[in-house]
């Protein structure tokens, strides 16, 4: 009986002293099957691995990941996040590069003999235009709610206004306008100004 206490107790000591590895040991420690070499331009952007941060940013090696498919999210200020799968094999790297695109507008302005205010603008990329906002020199803030929609890329698209009278000159100053646009499942502010 004692010899099977004595066997025992040396096995719970040697288990309790066995360490639990963290997740940062998890993608770095090389004990598993597959690497994920992750790049991107620009570069910096944060590497997500199965929706969860590794910590780590591009280029970058995640090491040790278990053979199977899984999903890279690639998060860097400014753009919206790029998601996408991979396939690692035992001791393979598998690689991922990815180009962010930033999307942009165009804007430009017009104010006829009527005192109407023009603005033309056009995006580089298709997006949905949620709102879109003009800040006056004054502060003032108007929404032009028709503008709302669906845009195509390069089509020129126009947002009309008046001033308070038609004898009354714009003010001279700073104007904005700030588009909330949805791009690929995200939420972008882009704020344009011209002076008047």
């Amino acid at each position: 009986m004692k010899r099977y206490l004595s066997f025992f107790l040396l096995n719970l000591i040697l288990i309790s002293n066995c360490e639990v590895p963290s997740p940062e040991d998890i993608y770095s420690s090389g004990e598993k099957k597959g690497n994920i070499f992750v790049d991107s331009k620009p570069q910096g952007a944060h590497i997500y691995l199965d929706e969860t941060d590794t910590k780590k940013t591009t280029p970058d090696t995640l090491k040790g990941i278990e053979p199977g498919t899984h999903l890279v999210s690639l998060k860097l200020e400014g753009y919206p996040t790029h998601y996408d799968t991979v396939q690692v094999v035992e001791n393979k790297t598998a690689s991922l590069f990815f180009e962010f695109k930033e999307i942009s507008v165009n804007i430009s302005y017009n104010i006829d003999d009527n005192n109407i205010l023009t603005i033309s603008y056009s995006f580089n990329h298709d997006c949905e235009l949620l709102i879109f906002e003009f800040i006056l020199s004054t502060g003032d803030s108007e929404m032009d709610e028709s503008q709302s929609g669906y845009k195509k890329a390069g089509e020129v698209y126009t947002s009309k206004w008046h001033y308070h009278s038609t004898y009354d000159p714009w003010p001279e100053g700073q104007y904005k306008v700030v588009f909330y646009i949805l791009y690929q499942g995200e939420e972008i502010r882009i704020e344009k100004t011209f002076n008047i």
